[in-house]
């Protein structure tokens, strides 16, 4: 009987610093794996992730939202270290991961949910005291896309059928010897693999692969002054364009848009200049109706809401939130829901708080000023489940520490905290890594007793429960943090 895999990932977004914050760089976000739903023979439905039960270290559980049924999939690594399992991702009815099972051999590994089933599928770095240090596992078409090093070519573009016999490098983009081209950033448009990467010559530029080896090639030397880096990230495809943030050494960091076709063969990448002065830095770039809304900062009235068709003319500033002088509203954590856009800003009345927008100016409003008085209460980690927004934010009616688990429908009376989970005055339970299966979501939470554990919700005050103390004396942090 074949495995089913059903697809669920949670976002934290960060806002980001240039080349740090670039460094994985899926559409400009840190990415957290927490749950991955794998289907097991016979057709059930269940929930791998990582966690840290203070025996085995960091090691693969699974879960079917009881505390019995919470149990370790497979001791990967003996000891008290574990094998820290990370970037959990459904490939052809398994989930693929990465992990180590001794000090230094971070490589790749598979699952079908079973123990048995739980195996490495290739030494990629022979040398017992090396790593491939695996990054960006990416699915494109039937085959899986990483940055991996053998330990004789440096850190390279390498591709997977999921065997053995079928892992391999897909070119060595940087010749010289065990030097890195550290391909990262992927995303995928048009059957084609777009990321950046370093040949040697011309720093951290667009690329793009076919999985051949001649079909990989660089798409544009977008900084091409001496040593300099286009450092191209936060790519995000519109149509048939990627939409990015990089900078050519010159007009500093900017918007820019590619057709996916090497300059050398007659494509076109070009800058859209939105800040004439300096960086406008554009970050949080979400698709919604078929335009790329992100923040950027055009010099005159701080980092605000823009949008892009994908032009200079189609790119223009959606409204300024924060409407005084060059303060920024800091728009961020996009998330769509019933065919608008949520996200948190700050204007100059309420702090940072829950907005909404239609795309419009007139569409943009506040959907609840949550922390009354001017300040923050910082909503985050923005997730919707049956037809509701969930998040984490604070008030000032239960404590001004007190980050809970939120909802909202849109509406100023439809948002509403779910569960005061810390009750303790001056702390809160900083729910995270939110994931939904089955009609539930799973998160990660402190609730000052049991330290930060497991947690489910049906979207009620009394059907939000800790499923398991995974780690009776610490925090088992029910959650794998992606590179």
């Amino acid at each position: 009987m074949r495995i089913r895999v059903s697809v669920f990932a949670c976002v934290i977004s960060l806002i980001m610093v240039q080349m740090t914050a670039c460094n994985n760089l899926e559409q400009g976000r840190l990415s957290d794996s927490f749950l991955l739903a794998l289907g097991l023979a016979g057709g059930a439905d269940i929930p791998v992730f990582a966690a840290d039960d203070g025996e085995n270290g960091r090691e693969l559980w699974i879960t079917d939202g009881t505390e019995e049924g919470t149990v370790m999939l497979k001791d990967l690594r003996a000891g008290e270290y574990g094998s820290s399992p990370e970037e959990l991702t459904p490939f052809k009815d398994m989930v693929y991961f990465t992990a180590r099972d001794s000090a230094d051999n971070k490589e790749l590994w598979v699952t079908d949910g079973t123990p048995d089933g739980t195996r490495k599928v290739l030494e990629i770095n022979p040398d017992p005291e090396g790593s491939s240090s695996i990054e960006g596992l990416t699915v494109m078409g039937d085959r899986l896309y990483f940055a991996a090093n053998n330990g004789t070519d440096g850190a390279e573009l390498w591709s997977s059928d999921g065997t053995e016999e079928g892992t391999r490098m897909v070119k060595d983009i940087n010749l010289t010897g065990t030097v890195h081209s550290w391909p990262r950033g992927f995303v995928v448009m048009n059957d084609r693999l777009y990321f950046s990467a370093t040949d040697g010559t011309n720093g951290y530029e667009l690329w793009v692969s076919d999985d051949t080896e001649d079909g990989t090639k660089m798409i544009a030397d977008i900084n091409s002054s001496p040593g300099g880096h286009g450092y191209p990230c936060n790519m995000t495809v519109l149509g048939n364009r990627l939409v990015f943030q990089a900078t050519d050494g010159t007009n500093g960091t900017e918007l820019w848009v590619s057709d996916g076709v090497p300059v050398a063969e007659g494509g076109v990448t070009e800058m859209i200049e939105i800040n004439v002065s300096g960086n406008s830095g554009p970050e949080e770039l979400f698709l919604y109706k078929n335009r790329v809304f992100f923040m950027a900062n055009d010099g005159i009235v701080g980092s605000e809401l823009w949008s892009t068709d994908g032009t200079p003319g189609g790119t223009a500033l959606v409204k300024d939130i924060y409407p005084v002088g060059t303060t920024s509203g800091f728009p961020r954590y996009f998330t769509e829901m019933n065919g608008r856009l949520y996200f948190s800003a700050m204007d100059n009345v309420n702090g940072e708080e829950l907005w909404v927008t239609d795309g419009t100016p007139e569409g943009t409003t506040i959907v609840r000023d949550i922390y009354e008085g001017g300040v923050d209460s910082s909503p985050q980690n923005l997730i919707v489940m049956k037809r509701r927004l969930y998040f984490m934010a604070r008030d000032n009616e239960n404590d001004d520490s007190n980050y809970e688990l939120w909802t909202s429908d849109g509406t100023e009376n439809g948002t509403f905290m779910v569960r005061n989970i810390h009750e303790t005055p001056g702390w809160g339970s900083y729910p995270a890594a939110f994931t939904i299966f089955n009609g539930t979501l799973y998160f990660q939470a402190d609730d000052g007793t049991n330290g930060v554990e497991l947690w489910a919700t049906d979207g009620t005050e009394a059907g939000t429960r800790m499923v398991k103390d995974i780690y009776p004396s610490g925090d088992s942090y029910p959650f794998v943090e992606s590179p």
